[in-house]
């Protein structure tokens, strides 16, 4: 157990340090924030003193703490940023009374740069409707671009609520997607290949999605994280299968930064009683089918999980596919 150190210094830098997880990523949900907020409250008098007014507010944002976040913006005399006040406010109350707070306030700071910072953090914490608001609040003169970013946010939902194409094959790719973009977890989307190719390394295989996936990468200019990216990607891409359950599918999505090119997310084919092959997923949104639906990732076979799309029987049959040299796939036994 760490001892509690007296020095407010020691105090905030031990209340960073908890912001962080193993990884060392910051904010992200095996970060100890209830510790660091803890800590931030013992020396709360202190952080203006310490430069780090904005500490507890933002500690409190990330950890869904909205109603804290209010009350701490009760006490008039903080200097701590309004972006904060806001996207709580956002959520909670809605951007109308986020508009009320930031006219009451009469801060130096432009509407467009507070409105814009909230939607930032509320992007981060995938509430993608009241992000969506505050940057439409945030536009003095909304462009094409601006109107379609915010239709976007608009439409983008969070994995444990994504919908699904009702096409096995672009199912599929979806679940992939967001099993490889999972920055929680390093294991279940190994589940999903085959056992030849188990071996496969999660990094390079997220990095080529990635790269499949970079016109969602990032909003505005703003980067997103990978998790983002999954939900902007799977609620917004315009997937389209090509092929046919005799010569398996090929699932593709256009490239906004590349003039719409259309950019293979999957291949996706069936495996022979692939359900006796595979261990249960630990994402019951993930689970695994009894069909058979199995696919090509970047030409590398993975079992699809169906997930909460029902796979219709008639492509449930029992004849399977393999991968084949030529980037195509084939019926086993096939010469070709």
């Amino acid at each position: 157990m760490t001892e509690d150190p007296k020095d407010p210094k020691l105090k905030l830098k031990l209340a960073n340090v908890y912001e962080y997880d193993a990884k060392g990523v910051r904010f992200s949900k095996q970060a100890n924030l209830a510790e660091a907020i803890a800590a931030f409250r013992k020396i709360e008098a202190d952080l203006p003193k310490l430069k780090s007014v904005a500490a507890l507010p933002e500690a409190l944002l990330y950890d869904r703490q909205y109603s804290d976040v209010k009350k701490f913006y009760e006490d008039e005399t903080n200097d701590a940023p309004l972006s904060y006040r806001l996207a709580a406010l956002a959520v909670t109350d809605g951007v109308e009374a986020a508009q009320k707070a930031f006219d009451a306030a009469g801060v130096d700071a432009s509407r467009q740069s507070q409105f814009t910072s909230a939607a930032q953090y509320l992007i981060f914490l995938h509430e993608y409707s009241a992000a969506g608001r505050l940057l439409r609040a945030a536009m003095q003169d909304e462009n094409e671009s601006a109107r379609a970013e915010i239709a976007m946010f608009q439409k983008t939902r969070r994995r444990e609520d994504a919908r699904f194409s009702q096409e096995p094959p672009i199912a599929l790719a979806q679940h992939l997607i967001y099993a490889l973009l999972d920055p929680d977890d390093e294991e279940s989307w190994n589940q999903l290949f085959v056992p030849e190719w188990r071996d496969l390394v999660v990094r390079t295989e997220r990095n080529d999605i990635l790269n499949v996936l970079r016109s969602w990468r990032v909003v505005g200019r703003a980067p997103v994280g990978w998790a983002t990216t999954a939900d902007l990607a799977v609620s917004n891409a315009q997937f389209v299968s090509e092929g046919s359950d005799e010569t398996g599918y090929r699932v593709r999505i256009p490239d906004a930064t590349n003039n719409g090119a259309m950019k293979t997310v999957a291949w996706i084919v069936k495996l022979r009683r692939a359900e006796k092959r595979f261990r249960p997923h630990k994402r019951e949104i993930s689970s695994p089918p009894s069909n058979g639906w199995t696919g090509c990732a970047r030409n590398k076979p993975f079992l699809g999980p169906a997930g909460r799309v029902g796979v219709p029987k008639t492509l449930a049959g029992s004849q399977g596919w393999r991968r084949r040299n030529d980037q195509r796939c084939r019926q086993p036994g096939s010469s070709r």
